[in-house]
């Protein structure tokens, strides 16, 4: 097992690389450069989708696809790490392994089957329900898979029963999401480019429901990873949500994940837009979803995603392990001009490091470890530069806000990576929450309406921000 200390894992400036090679394929001392700090990371090897995650007993529990073998993506299998305050994590055992007969084991969730409806409790203890697609080489079969675990999630037992879903004659069918809508368990997962309702009364047998064909949606990519839930707004006004992650064909290239507002009615969900909306306009948020039975205010839920992108996770310099997962974010509904939005809040419990009034131009303490919360002009910009000569530039115009990463240390790995990114405004509120965290910047802007997201690889450390449009901001380290 592995503990993150946060005064431990500090950027090391001294050993920061001036020259990589990005088709190293080995570890290297190098990549703990850019571990980051305060964001879950796989001691080594290849992470990317979050799975099953659920809250018990004070812990959150997240899994996540993983290959122990190397640093690309190979055969998964469902790795674990667990946290009390959303900063410090425990990397645990590996939860579940391929079956020799049905294959790797794909994305999917979990839930605490509190009243026993499927049978698999002992000695009063409620099982921990984990559904996922099994992946079978050669001929590429997905089917859905059940295990259970009896001692907290730690590890887990396959259900005798399985596949409980057997392919219906289909290349995508995959990414099972389980909830309880109130009168029985749903489970949608993606089929092609649509996504599958099946309905069960014990979480072992399902039966079809309906399929959404998302004719407004983004249909670039295959669809991956979905989730239907509620959120409800402060006024008291519900709606149901579908997550639809895109492995290609988001607005800034490559992986992304889109969201629709609607109405669940017990057997299908109906879309109310006809716009296409995402959780995040950068380019590193994919594949999230929603804590099980995690602890919010009301009507909220605590989102995560995997902080990457297809385009060119396999070949980003960090070697020894690769990818990082974004910061958990607390998901409420707003109503703006007539239609609801999702809003988002970043969530850390782990309390705060040393904080000081942000100014127009500072230096920074050495260490790429700090959150900014600030308002701004509706036009505004911010650089961030290392002594290396190293620029990120974030900036807005009356209707888009843009990142800028081409000049931020390496970044030759994938032509694409140079590309700028821009998202849209909503609004012209001046609240701003953002995060950097060694090698990412999450940045929740006009109060939390829009999230963008992007990862990056300085030589040095930033030691100069400069900021025009500032009207008033709190810097917190989080190194302390």
């Amino acid at each position: 097992m592995r503990y993150f200390i946060l005064a431990t894992l500090l950027y090391c400036a001294a050993c920061a690389p001036t020259e990589l090679d990005p088709n190293q394929t080995s570890s290297a001392d190098t990549s703990e450069v850019y571990r980051p700090l305060y964001h879950f990371s796989p001691e080594a090897h290849w992470m990317n989708d979050p799975n099953g995650m659920f809250y018990k007993d004070g812990t959150y529990h997240l899994y996540f696809q993983y290959y122990p073998e190397g640093n690309q993506w190979g055969p998964m299998h469902w790795g674990h790490a667990s946290t009390k305050d959303l900063m410090h994590w425990t990397e645990h055992p590996i939860a579940i392994y391929p079956d020799t007969a049905l294959g790797y084991i794909f994305s999917g969730s979990a839930v605490i089957d509190t009243f026993n409806v499927s049978g698999l409790a002992v000695d009063s203890t409620p099982p921990i329900i984990a559904m996922y697609t099994f992946h079978k080489r050669p001929g590429d079969v997905q089917t859905q898979g059940i295990s259970y675990s009896l001692d907290g999630g730690m590890t887990y037992e396959f259900y005798e029963g399985n596949p409980v879903l057997p392919n219906p004659e289909l290349k995508d069918f995959r990414d099972p999401k389980m909830m309880w809508d109130g009168t029985q368990w749903i489970c949608a997962l993606t089929v092609g480019q649509e996504i599958a309702f099946y309905g069960s009364e014990n979480l072992l047998d399902w039966k079809p429901l309906s399929q959404f064909l998302g004719e407004h949606g983004n249909h670039g990519g295959v669809w991956e990873c979905p989730e239907l839930f509620s959120l409800t707004t402060e006024e008291g006004v519900r709606k149901d949500i579908l997550l639809v992650s895109i492995g290609s064909g988001a607005p800034n290239g490559g992986s992304g994940t889109q969201y629709f507002v609607g109405h669940w009615d017990g057997t299908e969900f109906i879309a109310e837009h006809e716009d296409e909306r995402y959780m995040d306009w950068g380019r590193d948020n994919y594949a999230g979803v929603n804590w099980w039975n995690a602890p919010t205010d009301r009507g909220k839920k605590l989102f995560m995603g995997w902080m990457s992108n297809w385009e060119y996770a396999q070949v980003v310099p960090t070697y020894k392990w690769r990818s990082s997962m974004t910061l958990p974010r607390e998901l409420s509904l707003v109503e703006l001009d007539g239609q609801f939005h999702i809003k988002q809040q970043f969530r850390l419990d782990g309390g705060n490091g040393y904080q000081a009034n942000l100014e127009p131009k500072m230096g920074l303490r050495g260490a790429n470890t700090f959150g900014i919360n600030f308002s701004a002009e509706p036009q505004w910009s911010l650089r961030l530069t290392s002594a290396e000569g190293d620029t990120l530039d974030i900036w807005t115009s009356v209707d888009s806000i843009y990142i800028d990463r081409s000049k931020c240390g390496l970044v030759d790995f994938e032509p694409s990576f140079k590309n700028i990114m821009s998202g849209p405004r909503k609004t012209t509120a001046a609240e701003y929450e953002m995060y950097i965290d060694i090698m990412s910047l999450e940045l929740l802007a006009d109060d939390g309406l829009t999230a963008m997201t992007a990862t990056f690889f300085p030589k040095k450390p930033f030691n100069k921000l400069e900021f025009e449009g500032l009207k008033e901001g709190t810097l917190t380290s989080l190194r302390e």
